[in-house]
C-alpha cells in the first residue's frame, strides 16, 4: 500500500459520539465561609425579604448539579460531593476543588488569608497530578480578594502576590457600565451567556478596574469571560498555566447571579471543566521498536474530562517532535477509541504519534507514543516462506564501525541489512544451527539499519555512530 499521504481508513469506529459514556470521578468540594458572621444579603431570584450568605450561591448551585444525575441538562459526568464550614480545614488533601468565599470590601470578610492558610493552599495545588482523580483547583470569591490580592481603588495594582504563579482565572472589574447585567465575552467560556447580576448599592462601590500586568501573563492564555464592550462588571479572564493546580478567582459575589435561561448552575460547570483538564493516554501496545512506511496502524487510546472532551487531534512527526502533521481532527470522541490508518511514505528514524484533546472552555493535553524508526518496505523482498524459529542479536549495539550478529536457524539463511529508506546495503550468509556473523559498516552512513533474518520475523534493529 502505497500512498502520499495519511488515508485515513473507512472504520473509525466511535464508541461514543457526542458527550456520552464515560467513568465518572467523585469530586470533593469544601465550601470555606470565611466571610464575616453578619454577611448576608437578598436572594437574587426572590422578591421577598429572602436573606442568604455568599456561601449559599455555592450550595444551591452545586445542588442543582447534583440532581442532574444523568447529565442531560449542566452536562456534569463527575459526581459533586461538597461539605461547608467557617472553620478552615485541617486538612485539604481529601478535597478536589476548595472553595474560598470572602466576603466584599466594606469589611465583611477577612483582614487576610493567612500566611499558614496560603502555604496550604500551594501545596493542595503542587499536589495535583495527571490523573481524573488526583486534579486539584481553588476558587477564591469575593471582592475582599480582589482587594487584597489584585486591587486598590486608588492605584489600580496589578494583580501579584502569592498567588502569581497559581492563577489560572482572573476575572476584572469595570464600574464604568451596567452594574446588573454580565455579558459573555466571543471566544470565552460564557460565550452567548447573559446574566442579570442583582448587586447592592453599597458593594458596587467595589467594582474598580485590576489592571492586567502583561509582563506576567502571556497573552497565548488571555480568554474573557465577561466583556467590556458591554460595559458590564466583571470584564476579562486570564489563564496563565493548569500545573501546578489551578485557581480561579470571582472578585464579585457568585451569589448574586440570578436564576434564568443561562444561570449559576451552568456559570459553575463551566468553571469546574475550566479547572479539571482533559486527559487522554495512548493505549496501544507496542511490540517492536520498528514500524514500516505505508502499512497499516491501529492507534487506540482513552479520553476522559468532567464535561466533555471535544476534539481529538491525531498528529505523526517524522524529525522527533520538532513539526507535526495532523492525521484528523475528531468532534466528540468517546471514552474509548481506535483509528486505522496508513503510515506515511516517508522514512524516518525519530518518529512520533500524537493525540491531544481538548475541552470547551480552551484547556488542552496530549500523549505521545515513539520514537519509532519508520522503515521503507518498498525494497524488502520477503522471498521464500522460512520456518519463523530464528533468532537475531547484535552486540554492541549502539555500534562504532562493526557489529557482531548472532544469527540462529534450523536451516541456512542469511542476514539481510536495510537502510531506512528500504535499500539492501548487505547480505551475510549463515550455516544452519546458527553463526556468529561480523558486519563491517565503515563504508556506510551513520544512522539507523534493520537487520533481519530472510525471510522471517526475526530483526534487529542497529543503531551506527561515527
Amino acid at each position: 500500500m502505497k500512498n502520499a499521504r495519511f488515508i485515513l481508513c473507512l472504520t473509525i469506529a466511535m464508541i461514543c459520539l457526542t458527550a456520552g459514556i464515560s467513568f465518572a470521578v467523585n469530586r470533593s468540594i469544601y465550601i470555606w465561609d470565611a466571610a464575616a458572621p453578619g454577611a448576608t444579603f437578598q436572594h437574587p431570584d426572590s422578591t421577598s425579604p429572602s436573606i442568604i450568605r455568599p456561601r449559599d450561591g455555592w450550595i444551591q448551585a452545586i445542588q442543582a448539579i447534583q440532581a442532574d444525575e444523568g447529565g442531560d441538562i449542566y452536562g456534569m459526568r463527575d459526581t459533586l460531593l461538597f461539605s461547608y464550614g467557617t472553620d478552615w480545614p485541617t486538612d485539604l488533601n481529601p478535597y478536589s476543588i476548595v472553595i474560598i468565599s470572602m466576603g466584599w470590601i466594606d469589611g465583611s470578610g477577612p483582614d487576610e488569608i493567612d500566611a499558614a492558610k496560603q502555604a496550604q493552599i500551594i501545596a493542595h495545588l503542587d499536589a495535583t497530578d495527571r490523573t481524573p482523580e488526583g486534579q486539584t483547583a481553588v476558587i477564591l470569591e469575593g471582592n475582599d480578594f480582589a482587594k487584597l490580592y489584585c486591587d486598590t481603588a486608588a492605584t489600580h495594582f496589578t494583580y501579584a502576590g502569592t498567588f502569581a504563579d497559581y492563577t489560572g482565572t482572573l476575572l476584572l472589574l469595570d464600574n464604568a457600565g451596567h452594574t446588573d447585567v454580565l455579558v459573555g465575552e466571543d471566544s470565552s467560556f460564557a460565550e452567548g451567556m447573559r446574566f442579570n447580576y442583582k448587586f447592592s448599592a453599597a458593594a458596587s462601590t467595589s467594582m474598580d478596574d485590576i489592571i492586567i500586568n502583561s509582563a506576567v501573563w502571556d497573552e497565548h492564555y488571555l480568554r474573557y469571560i465577561f466583556n467590556a464592550t458591554g460595559k458590564c462588571p466583571a470584564r476579562g479572564i486570564q489563564r496563565r498555566s493548569y500545573s501546578p493546580g489551578a485557581i480561579v478567582t470571582l472578585p464579585f459575589q457568585f451569589g448574586n447571579i440570578s436564576r434564568g435561561v443561562y444561570n449559576k448552575e451552568q456559570l459553575l460547570t463551566r468553571i469546574l471543566d475550566f479547572c479539571i483538564m482533559p486527559l487522554t493516554e495512548i493505549t496501544t501496545a507496542v511490540t517492536s521498536e520498528t514500524l514500516y512506511t505505508d502499512s497499516s496502524f491501529t492507534l487506540s487510546f482513552t479520553t476522559y474530562d468532567n464535561r466533555c472532551v471535544t476534539t481529538a487531534v491525531i498528529e505523526f512527526s517524522t524529525d522527533g517532535g520538532v513539526g507535526w502533521h495532523m492525521v484528523n481532527q475528531v468532534p466528540f470522541p468517546g471514552s474509548l477509541e481506535d483509528f486505522d490508518f496508513n503510515l506515511p511514505h516517508h522514512a524516518g528514524s525519530e518518529f512520533y504519534l500524537r493525540v491531544t484533546v481538548h475541552d470547551s472552555v480552551f484547556n488542552s493535553t496530549a500523549d505521545t507514543l515513539g520514537p519509532f524508526v519508520l522503515l521503507n518496505a518498498a525494497g524488502m523482498s520477503e522471498g521464500g516462506a522460512l520456518p519463523v524459529d530464528f533468532s537475531l542479536t547484535a552486540n554492541p549495539n549502539p555500534f562504532n564501525g562493526a557489529v557482531t550478529l548472532r544469527a540462529y536457524g534450523p536451516v541456512a539463511s542469511e542476514i539481510e541489512i536495510y537502510d531506512i529508506y528500504g535499500s539492501l546495503v548487505a547480505k551475510l550468509p549463515f550455516g544452519p544451527k546458527g553463526e556468529t556473523v561480523l558486519w563491517d559498516a565503515s563504508a556506510q552512513a551513520a544512522g539507523v539499519y534493520l537487520s533481519r533474518i530472510a525471510g522471517s520475523n526475526a530483526r534487529a534493529k542497529l543503531v551506527f555512530i561515527k
